[in-house]
């Protein structure tokens, strides 16, 4: 049974924030790189890694976007098929996508000190760390208050 025009502009339409959440993760990502890249050019250079920074690091961020936008695209199917549970769907779009957006402008502006301290992205250490919540809040707002604060005014802004 063919869609008529009427569906399918209500399908794309319910599609869009998933659309605007996926350009705006990768433009995320994408500026968050350039800004290491352009903070650690000598080790980049030494390395003559630009090209796989950038290949590697675009290849990470489509991973990424999959995986965030797994949850809203296996319940798209169920929640916005009808009058009755598109409510539900909106109200977890409206909720998730800016959560997990906020979650990587979070990680983004943390790498640089993890960098710093571990001399690699934040990875499993950075979630072994959260065991202990008052140590590393402590720890963490008595030795970046400015770029915790930094931090939140992004967050605020995105």
């Amino acid at each position: 049974m063919p869609f008529n025009r009427d569906t399918l502009e209500k399908v794309r339409l319910s599609l869009v924030p998933l659309g605007a959440f996926a350009w705006r993760l990768l433009l995320l990502a994408m500026l968050s790189r350039l800004a290491l890249v352009a903070w650690q050019w000598d080790r980049v250079e030494a390395a003559d890694m630009l090209a796989v920074v950038f290949v590697q690091g675009l290849r990470f961020d489509i991973v990424l976007l999959g995986i965030c936008l797994a949850i809203p695209v296996l319940l798209y199917p169920l929640l916005a098929s009808t009058q009755v549970t598109v409510l539900a769907w909106r109200g977890i779009v409206r909720v998730y996508l800016p959560a997990i957006l906020i979650l990587a402008v979070f990680m983004e502006c943390s790498t640089p000190s993890f960098v710093n301290q571990f001399d690699s992205r934040p990875n499993i250490l950075f979630v072994e760390y959260l065991d202990h919540p008052v140590e590393v809040a402590s720890t963490l707002f008595a030795a970046y208050k400015w770029p915790l604060a930094l931090t939140m005014v992004l967050i605020v802004f995105l």
